[in-house]
């Protein structure tokens, strides 16, 4: 299942392939997609959170969370107090609370 976000402050969107490596694409114009080259594999779940202007992707193994501010150049994120469990298949951000959730098969994050 792809998993697709908009951010309206950028004019883009992004669109990441469940499960697979190297598969983040942006699209601006409405037409024309482009593939972002990242070596990072396993994602599964996207969020845009405006408030922070910036995007977060799960992914199934270390980091757990990459980030980006404009959609194209993506780093790893800080994992604080937490075990990783290669299980967090999703995530929603609320800016009245200024936090990100994530969730997986086996836990919260």
């Amino acid at each position: 299942m792809d998993k697709n976000v908009y951010a309206p402050e950028l004019n883009l969107f992004v669109s990441i392939k469940d499960g697979t490596s190297n598969c983040i694409m942006t699209l601006s114009n409405g037409i024309d997609w482009e593939l972002v080259n990242n070596n990072f594999g396993g994602l599964r779940g996207i969020v845009w959170a405006g408030e922070l202007e910036g995007f977060v992707i799960t992914t199934l193994k270390s980091p757990a969370y990459i980030t980006s501010t404009n959609g194209k150049d993506w780093t790893s994120a800080v994992y604080d107090n937490q075990t990783y469990t290669g299980s967090d298949t999703c995530i929603t951000y609320s800016p009245e609370l200024n936090l990100f959730f994530s969730a997986g098969r086996i836990g919260v994050s």
